[in-house]
């Protein structure tokens, strides 16, 4: 049995620690939904009912007798360790005791928990390696010399990845989860914590939500069960059903590998259901061109067991496969996602059904500052020293859009040229300090404008962040449509549980872990994944924006900066507000900077040479009206 595990504090914030039956069974029906499979009592017993449903649900449950970091006398601790034991043993989810919490004991009191308990479980000492079990706090992923994957008894930290604020939790699981399970040692994790705790304050004016600062706001999920992008990366990782790596293109025989990491189910007892998805640009959304349903292979837990989809012929018109298991009883263990065709192939398809003006001359005007060119209604003005967009002007006004300036690397620009080719189309070009390194915008006489940036030519260091940014004012956007992976925003370190599709929401200005009066889930600002095309909703109309570059991210805006920022929870963004990146950074944990939880939590590296076929940036850029 390995346990993937939550801690869970019995609150909510209109009834502090006083819970109801349906608070009960929602949080541990969200714990199921995240593929968990065992709950700690931080840092106190349960409500009785709670172990009951767990008795009744299935989750493993580790009760605890604290002192939270000070541990109870010889008078007054037999006497809870005692009631505790007495009042909950004859329930079948608890699986071990939990004495104290951080230094919350007396090895004086550990013979009650043998005195009364029958059934001889065992009792552990979270953070301590004690009693035959390490479980030991917020390791660092190397951690340690003679203890954890690097030891010789059972371990799992009772706490793991703090996720203050939007860090930890989801974010670097992934990696830690890989390297522990190398390890025949390894017991399992719990996460640091179920949900944010914070209290309505009746006896403040309106409607305030108190998490003590950064004391409290470590959930996966809002205090009132809000989910976040964690929330979505865990059920994915933790899913007992997993796909081995795979490709998926127009090609594709079906063919696709299983693993079982149930405890004691079969394979061939859950459900597979697929589908053939097309996406049509724009204000479009989603069309299913085909579907199926199938038994699950059979296959014992820790087997791997081959697949065949019957998909036929239909991924030939396809953008999009999509694949979701679920268990015995219908329950949805996860999702996978995966895009049939690259984004060059998308760009394609949408640029060849826009219109475009047969004998239409674009205007030229040059200033001793700037290049302005003008076609199909809009008009760009190019800055002749930094290379830049200036400025976009369509029959309405500007549009208030400027920038294209490298982030993340030092790339100066060393001169530009600018001419109409014999296509008759508007070419500025710009020169780095490289001459590898290049930046040029091509606008048709449509008014469509085209920008590929070839920065990773000849390209040696390490990056938080790599590619071009843009300004736009914030108060003028009111929302997004995209083609990518979504809806929720991603760090290098959590990109699991974000899925290929067309997603939509309106601006909100959510601080995670903070904006407790208003908290809107999924976040407007933040990284975003896999980026194919956007349109972006602003009071001056529509930007329309398409990209042929693979594995593009998003940058959309800088999420606020909660108050009591800690450790590793705030990183860094590129200077602007809309940038196209090949890289972005991780985020951390309240005690741990991103470096430490692991290898995609580590700034990217890149090491090019002259001549490479890499990956430029290509965009389109569409400011006409509909």
């Amino acid at each position: 049995v390995v346990f993937k595990g939550v801690n869970r504090h019995s609150f909510w914030p209109e009834t502090g620690r006083a819970l109801s039956e349906q608070n009960h069974l929602d949080d541990i029906r969200l714990m199921k939904e995240m593929n968990m499979n065992a709950v700690r009592m931080s840092h106190y017993p349960p409500d009785p009912r709670f172990l009951e449903l767990c008795d009744s649900l299935g989750l493993f449950v580790l009760d605890e007798v604290a002192g939270w970091q000070d541990g109870y006398d010889t008078v007054v601790g037999p006497v809870l360790i005692r009631s505790t034991v007495l009042r909950d043993e004859n329930h079948p989810c608890i699986v071990a005791w939990n004495h104290g919490n951080e230094g919350g004991w007396d090895f004086r009191n550990e013979r009650w928990f043998h005195e009364f308990d029958i059934q001889k479980r065992p009792v552990l000492y979270p953070w301590l390696l004690r009693s035959g079990v390490d479980t030991h706090h917020y390791p660092s992923l190397n951690y340690g010399i003679a203890k954890y994957h690097n030891g010789n008894d059972p371990f799992m930290p009772t706490e793991l990845l703090h996720g203050l604020y939007d860090g930890g939790s989801g974010a670097g699981l992934e990696d830690y989860w890989n390297q522990y399970r190398t390890s025949p040692l390894h017991a399992g994790g719990f996460l640091w914590v179920f949900a944010d705790e914070a209290v309505l304050r009746t006896d403040l004016p309106g409607r305030v939500y108190d998490s003590d600062g950064n004391h409290a706001p470590d959930g996966i999920l809002g205090p009132h069960r809000e989910k976040g992008g964690s929330y979505n990366a865990i059920r994915d990782i933790w899913s007992p059903v997993q796909v081995k790596p795979m490709t998926v293109n127009r090609q594709w025989n079906g063919r696709l590998f299983l693993e079982n990491r149930f405890i004691y189910t079969n394979l061939a007892d859950c459900h597979l259901s697929w589908q053939a998805i097309a996406t049509i640009y724009g204000q479009g959304g989603e069309r299913i061109l085909a579907s199926g349903r199938l038994p699950g292979p059979g296959a014992i837990p820790g087997e791997t067991a081959l697949v065949d989809i019957p998909i036929g012929s239909a991924l030939q018109n396809a953008d999009i496969f999509r694949l979701t298991a679920t268990d015995h009883r219908g329950m949805v263990l996860c999702t996978w996602s995966w895009n049939v065709v690259q984004p060059r192939e998308k760009a394609a398809e949408i640029l060849a059904a826009l219109p475009r003006a047969e004998g239409a001359k674009i205007d030229l005007v040059e200033s001793a500052t700037a290049v302005t060119a003008s076609a199909g209604g809009i008009r760009l003005s190019f800055d002749k020293n930094r290379g830049v967009l200036q400025s976009v002007v369509d029959g309405k006004g500007d549009r208030s859009f400027s920038g294209g300036a490298v982030v993340g690397a030092d790339m100066p620009v060393s001169g530009t040229r600018w001419e109409i080719d014999v296509s008759g189309d508007f070419i500025f070009e710009v020169f780095t300090d490289h001459s590898a390194r290049t930046i040029r915008w091509k606008l048709d006489n449509t008014g469509l404008l085209m920008l590929e940036a070839d920065l990773l030519n000849n390209l040696w260091g390490n990056f938080e962040y790599l590619g071009l940014s843009f300004d736009y004012p914030e108060d003028k956007c009111t929302g997004i449509r995209w083609m990518g992976r979504g809806p929720y925003r991603v760090w290098k370190n959590r990109l699991r549980g974000a899925d290929m599709g067309v997603w939509e929401k309106a601006y909100n200005n959510t601080v995670t872990g903070e904006s407790f009066d208003e908290l809107v889930y999924p976040e407007f600002k933040g990284y975003h994944a896999n980026l194919y095309w956007m349109v972006l909703s602003t009071a001056e109309g529509p930007i329309r924006i398409i990209s042929g570059t693979p594995n593009l991210f998003l940058r959309l805006f800088t999420p606020g900066e909660p108050r009591h920022v800690a450790g590793g929870t705030y990183p860094p963004f590129p200077p602007g507000d809309i940038s196209f990146l090949y890289e972005i950074p991780a985020i951390g944990t309240k005690f741990k900077k991103p470096e430490y939880l692991g290898l995609r939590s580590q700034p990217g590296f890149h090491g090019g040479h002259p001549d490479e076929q890499t990956y430029p940036i290509r965009l389109w850029f569409d400011f006409r009206a509909e």
